[in-house]
């Protein structure tokens, strides 16, 4: 520090009493021991700063509360990147504009469960309030925040936020790390622009838009002004919906039967007659239980393509998922599904191993090309080896088909089927969380997505559906109902007796293919059974601890339905198995199937 010259001391020659020094130069001769401010120690403590030479009225220092302000800045390390620091530098200005760098101990401000900082030097979204959470999955953990003082804090699980915007509008904050040791509540820009988002800096405001919809300008998302250098935003943290309390809704119970489609799409639905037998949806757009559970986006895929077929069959997209954990009732593990380019329709099959992915392959295109009238012309896949197996190679050239791989761990140049994988896999966890049905019925959830995403819009198709533009027709769905609720089979054929019950209690787990039947599952027996005759109860579930009838799915073992995806060579391909319709016995003359 730079300080001034010291000037000697005074007398007045005539008077024999001494004058007490009047500066600070006077203390430094006198040997008076000085404080770190230079001001000598006998003049006082002041009330402010606890320092002694001088009083409160004199005091020139920040108040704690300032001095304590803190900004987080983000630090990587070569082998375990941080996502976010607290390491600050106070600066003091003196009367003499000396500038001091203290290096104190800094205790970063608590900010509320709605103010949120936007920040451009976290790579995710933060927070240390777990009861905000939804969906939080604790078994994601190990990875550390490192702060300024080399002081490490473990993330302890991802989960979602739900805010709640204008007009009672939801919007949800997804893989949001929850950090017990954070004091305050962080959004990563970069994690929204990575998202699609666009964000903009202007005159202290800072705005954050939607991604850019076809046709449409961008909503905006967020505006936050700048306050002490930071942006926060601040926001009301709601509760997703309870979608058993809201069924008498018209709207819920169709975003229930729909598998939890967004109110904006069925609006679209029944506005533009896309479909028959819906009404006009006009609800803001919330999120219920199930949506926080089974919605849980990752990094999207490329939602343009340079390339675009103009008839059915020109190009499909194929895609095998697997390994889902538990297995079907039937020893399903994988599920295969292909994509039509020019219709956005879907079919799916379910497999026990890779190695029917052929098999299955040439099911699908032989039933297409029946429907359709036109022959395959091209099929695109990743480089998994089920795909580039000699058998495959060998029938792709017999049949005359081009087949084209992706560059190897470039998922994303066939981001059409992946994000339908996504999407379906999304969908199927939704059903299945609503309803609390247990994860090995996985099978059913994805057969009853695919059906349901065949009469969904889609951004690739402007007013109809993939089934209209496959099949030239509107597509009803007055038959639909809410998967996974109570659902009365009549009983009829040998053995009922007059006295006898004339329904059976089960639960919807779809619809039969090929046929104008419901899926109905009976817990206590074991029995799948397809009939045409069924009362359905959509607000309630099945008791699957109380009502009897394999209590043990509820088992850690199998109470979750997870995907496992991988990435790498030889086999770069997103893995999820699901279950297939040959896991059933064939149709007895009682109308039921049994798991087998």
């Amino acid at each position: 520090m730079l300080s001034e010259s010291s000037s000697g001391s005074k007398s007045t020659g005539q008077s024999g009493r001494k004058e007490k020094p009047s500066a600070r130069g006077d203390a430094r001769d006198s040997g008076t021991k000085l404080t770190s401010m230079g001001t000598p120690r006998w003049k006082g403590k002041c009330r402010k700063c606890s320092i002694n030479g001088h009083w409160a009225k004199e005091c020139k220092r920040a108040p704690k509360e300032e001095r304590q302000e803190a900004a987080h800045h983000a630090i990587a390390d070569a082998d375990q990147p941080a996502l976010m620091l607290a390491q600050v530098c106070n600066v003091v200005r003196t009367d003499t504009q000396d500038v001091f760098l203290n290096q104190e101990q800094v205790f970063p401000k608590e900010y509320s469960d709605g103010s949120w900082v936007l920040d451009t030097g976290a790579t995710n979204h933060m927070t240390g309030n777990r009861s905000i959470l939804v969906s939080l999955d604790e078994s994601v953990r190990g990875s550390v925040v490192r702060f300024g003082d080399e002081s490490m804090v473990e993330i302890c699980g991802i989960g979602a936020v739900t805010i709640a915007g204008k007009n009672q509008y939801h919007k949800v904050l997804s893989e949001v790390y929850y950090i017990p040791s954070l004091k305050c509540n962080i959004v990563s820009l970069g994690q929204l622009e990575e998202g699609g988002c666009r964000i903009e800096i202007e005159d202290g405001v800072l705005q954050v838009f939607e991604r850019k919809q076809a046709d449409s300008q961008r909503a905006l998302l967020i505006r936050a002004e700048r306050l002490n250098r930071l942006y926060i935003m601040k926001v009301t943290v709601t509760a997703p919906i309870c979608l058993l309390t809201k069924m008498s809704d018209e709207a819920w119970l169709w975003h229930a039967r729909y598998g939890h489609l967004n109110f904006m799409s069925l609006h679209e639905l029944g506005a533009q007659e896309m479909v028959e037998g819906i009404p006009v949806i006009r609800r803001a757009e919330q999120v219920c239980d199930g949506c926080a559970l089974g919605k849980h986006h990752r990094t999207p895929f490329p939602r343009a393509s340079s390339f675009r077929a103009e008839a059915g069959l020109e190009l499909v997209h194929g895609d095998l998922c697997g390994h889902v954990t538990p297995p079907t009732p039937g020893g399903k593990s994988f599920f295969l599904l292909i994509v039509d380019d020019y219709s956005r329709y879907m079919w799916i099959e379910l497999l026990a191993s890779k190695s029917e992915a052929l098999q299955y392959f040439k099911k699908i295109k032989a039933a297409a090309e029946v429907e359709s009238g036109h022959h395959l012309k091209a099929f695109r896949t990743d480089r998994g080896g089920e795909f580039n197996s000699g058998a495959f190679i060998s029938f792709c050239d017999e049949s005359g088909i081009k087949h084209n791989t992706t560059t190897p761990y470039s998922p994303q140049q066939n981001g059409v089927v992946e994000r339908r994988n996504q999407t379906v896999v999304e969908m199927a966890r939704c059903l299945l969380k609503s309803m609390q049905v247990p994860a090995k019925f996985w099978r059913e959830a994805v057969r009853v997505a695919v059906y349901l995403l065949n009469r969904s819009p889609t951004k690739s198709l402007k007013g109809k559906t993939p089934f209209e533009a496959w099949y030239g027709k509107k597509p009803g769905v007055r038959h639909l109902r809410t998967f996974g609720c109570l659902a009365f089979a009549k009983r009829v054929g040998p053995g009922v007796t007059k006295l006898s019950d004339r329904s059976t209690r089960g639960v919807f787990l779809g619809y039969e293919t090929g046929s104008k039947g419901y899926r109905v599952y009976d817990p206590v027996n074991n029995k799948l059974r397809v009939t045409r005759d069924v009362i359905f109860d959509e607000t309630k579930g099945w008791n699957w601890v109380e009502n009897g009838g394999e209590s043990s799915v509820l088992d850690s073992a199998s109470a979750t339905f997870s995907v496992q995806f991988f990435d790498t060579e030889p086999n770069p391909t997103t893995e999820a198995g699901l279950d297939s319709d040959d896991g059933a016995s064939p149709l007895t003359t009682s109308n039921s199937i049994g798991w087998g």
